[in-house]
């Protein structure tokens, strides 16, 4: 039976570990690895204390472009690790907040499981602003691992 397994990617060495325990422990024959990076929303650029009606679009447009680009160079980057391991994949790029949109792909693309990077933040950081991980784990539908930061 051929499993999907969906791995987040945001650029971190822990979603790197993530991956990398993937292929190294959990990878199958057969296996489609979905691979996929969630891009929040650039903030609004500051308006001009001369003219708040105006927007700054050639900054706010230099932003999404930037940010884009980021996108689809780490994409690409697991792409060719990906060939290079003769792995199946689907690319999938998504906006919003990242536990929200990691459940929803999970749940569209029919994953088998979850293999993400904790950020490894401390307990009070993770008490005011949460936790990805923390929010997959509580709202999949589907087993998840995470792997822990490397150890210092």
């Amino acid at each position: 039976m051929t499993r999907s397994v969906l791995i987040p990617l945001d650029g971190s060495n822990n979603s790197e570990r993530a991956f990398n325990f993937y292929v190294e422990n959990l990878m199958k024959d057969g296996d489609h690895v979905l691979l996929l990076h969630v891009s929040q929303t650039p903030h609004l650029p500051t308006l001009s204390l001369h003219d708040p009606m105006h927007l700054p679009s050639e900054e706010w447009m230099a932003t999404i472009s930037e940010g884009v680009k980021k996108s689809q160079s780490l994409i690409q980057h697991y792409e060719m690790l990906c060939e290079t391991k003769k792995l199946k994949k689907k690319s999938l790029l998504e906006t919003g907040k990242p536990g929200e949109a990691i459940i929803h792909v999970a749940k569209k693309e029919n994953a088998s499981m979850i293999v993400m990077g904790s950020r490894g933040q401390n307990a009070l950081r993770r008490t005011f602003v949460g936790s990805v991980s923390d929010y997959v784990l509580h709202h999949a539908h589907i087993p998840v691992t995470v792997i822990p930061p490397a150890e210092k």
